[in-house]
């Protein structure tokens, strides 16, 4: 008897792991880097597509893990149009798990294409998206399945690392670098208060040695760039 009800329970659990929709498990699984589920949350209203369990439509969608530096993962706050335009490219609307992919492109959700390549040896299966490996497979889902990578996508020609105005945190100080002429800055907290606004340049520094201990969101407007970054106060 006992076996048999071990038998039944395992079957249970198994569908259970994957009855949650992606946008769930993106935003509570501990694998997935906190920049980007702020990010996802963010535009939480536009992704309810990949909340849905009641769909003919299977996803594969790709995301940073906690390998990312944060660092990294910030720029998803501070890039200019839609948020959501940029996470569509981590979205492929076909459901692929680890061991089917080939070396190939396909197409995201954005319609821009992304390289999958396969390097495969006695001891070693490497599976990487553009520039990133898959570091964790099939996280699975109702509507899909989620693989976890250790570097961020960009669709081509999205961005210019080179040409981005940058703020820059040191112990209790920010300051600013690359911004043409000036810019707003404004700094709010988690919950949306305004804490600073000001006029800035590059030889401004922000003493944040009074600020309580949080996450906070730093908004920088130049005429040619809106950048949105966190930072931590510990």
């Amino acid at each position: 008897m006992r076996k048999f009800i071990v038998l039944l329970i395992l079957p249970i659990i198994g569908f259970s792991q994957c009855e949650n929709p992606i946008l769930d498990k993106i935003l509570q699984d501990s694998n997935v880097n906190q920049y980007f589920q702020l990010a996802v949350s963010l535009n939480i209203a536009e992704l309810q597509f990949l909340n849905d369990c009641n769909t003919d439509v299977n996803y594969t969608m790709f995301v940073p893990g906690n390998d990312l530096p944060n660092e990294s993962a910030s720029l998803l706050l501070g890039l200019g149009g839609e948020l959501v335009d940029y996470i569509s490219y981590y979205t492929h609307p076909e459901s692929i798990e680890f061991l089917d992919f080939t070396s190939s492109d396909i197409e995201m959700l954005d319609g821009n294409i992304a390289n999958i390549s396969v390097n495969q040896s006695v001891d070693n299966y490497n599976v990487m998206i553009n520039q990133a490996n898959i570091t964790i497979q099939d996280i699975c889902a109702c509507n899909g399945v989620i693989h976890i990578i250790d570097d961020l996508i960009w669709a081509p020609g999205v961005i210019s690392l080179n040409e981005r105005a940058c703020v820059n945190q040191q112990e209790n100080l920010l300051n600013f670098s690359k911004i043409k002429n000036k810019g707003v800055l404004e700094i709010r907290d988690i919950n949306g208060k305004i804490i600073l606004n000001k006029i800035v340049d590059n030889t401004t520094t922000i003493n944040t040695s009074n600020y309580k201990t949080g996450i906070y969101i730093v908004q920088l407007q130049t005429p040619d760039q809106n950048l949105r970054e966190l930072f931590f106060i510990n």
